[in-house]
């Protein structure tokens, strides 16, 4: 334990610091919601980025909309002067989407970071209705859709939201610390003070284990909860029970001038293997733009955060034997890593 906590390194989480061994590795499973802007992120050298844009406008080119293989899926590629290696694709929302449920698709590729950024936008321009659809309640149905969103065309101010927010990207090294005003995502920076659009859920796990792991949830849109961690004692003590569980330690902590809640509990989710679930909640009476909600949770004994596997590998994972971290290890993790907890300065 000793080695593992004698090199913490820095790391930018939403608009707050907080200090992780360096070998604790960021994992792909990530969300990013900033500004209503749906946000992904992939390091990647250019080369590679331009076969996969080329790839993904294949793909959209080649499909249609379900029941009617003469309407294309992808409506056009938007005209734009602000990404230069990318490309802005209108296109349905899905397949079984109506006409006018649009998305506006950027993949672009700065600072060696492809960045798959998505917004959707009503389009009812071209809505008109079809007098081949029989029976007068279908009929009916399809004429009040049209007349609610017949003429709405979001399209212009979307684009011009979606280009400004990637206009204040940039790409991102994982331990490079920004020093003005934004918000850090996994692998990328959106520069701007703080807003109360902003949500963010990132994992970071440790390279040599299969379960020991923080994940972090930054929502600045949430608002007041209606309760904090240490008030909802009374539906996690039965929830403990029920997995032959006990708490290890609660109550507030003082660090860095923020007051979190945190709780500590020992588990055994599934039987006969003892695992450990930390929670630390900060913000939870405000979770506003200045203020915002910040959970953390540290796992050891539970399986990672992964990309969605298939059958075959999902048949072939061996279950967890025994946590990587015991109660002491744990513990003493977790109290190397959260006083560092802090507002980063200049970020809000």
């Amino acid at each position: 334990m000793k080695n593992l906590t004698s090199d913490l390194v820095p790391r930018c989480i939403g608009r707050y610091l907080i200090d992780l061994p360096r070998s604790f590795v960021v994992n792909p499973v990530a969300r990013a919601v900033i500004e209503g802007i749906t946000i992904e992120t992939e390091p990647m050298s250019r080369n590679e980025f331009e076969a996969y844009l080329m790839n993904r406008e294949a793909q959209l080119r080649s499909a249609h909309m379900d029941g009617a293989p003469g309407t294309p899926f992808l409506k056009r590629v938007e005209a734009n002067a602000h990404v230069e290696v990318g490309r802005i694709f209108n296109r349905a929302e899905h397949t079984g989407a109506p006409a006018f449920a649009r998305t506006l698709e950027l993949l672009a590729w700065k600072d060696g970071v492809r960045f798959s950024m998505t917004l959707n936008a009503t389009d009812g321009t071209d809505l008109k209705v079809d007098s081949e659809v029989i029976g007068t309640v279908f009929e009916e149905s399809e004429r009040r859709t049209v007349e609610k969103y017949k003429g709405i065309n979001e399209v212009p101010q979307k684009l011009a939201h979606l280009i400004g927010v990637f206009q204040r990207t940039s790409g991102r090294a994982d331990h490079e610390i920004p020093t003005g005003p934004g918000v850090c995502i996994r692998h990328g920076f959106i520069r701007g003070p703080a807003t109360d659009q902003e949500w963010i859920d990132l994992n970071y796990y440790l390279s040599t284990a299969e379960d020991v792991s923080f994940t972090f949830h930054y929502l600045s849109h949430i608002g007041p909860q209606s309760d904090t961690l240490l008030q909802r004692g009374g539906s996690i003590e039965p929830a403990l029970k029920r997995v032959d569980g006990r708490t290890l330690r609660k109550g507030v902590r003082e660090t860095n001038n923020l007051r979190p809640e945190e709780w500590l509990m020992e588990r055994q989710v599934d039987p006969g293997v003892k695992d450990y679930h930390f929670t630390l909640e900060l913000n939870s009476e405000s979770g506003n733009a200045r203020e915002p909600l910040l959970v953390i949770d540290f796992d050891s004994g539970s399986r990672i955060p992964h990309p969605e596997r298939s059958l075959e590998e999902e048949a072939t994972l061996k279950p967890i034997q025994k946590a990587t971290l015991g109660e002491a290890e744990s513990i003493a993790l977790w109290d190397a890593v959260l006083p560092t907890l802090r507002r980063r300065p200049n970020a809000f």
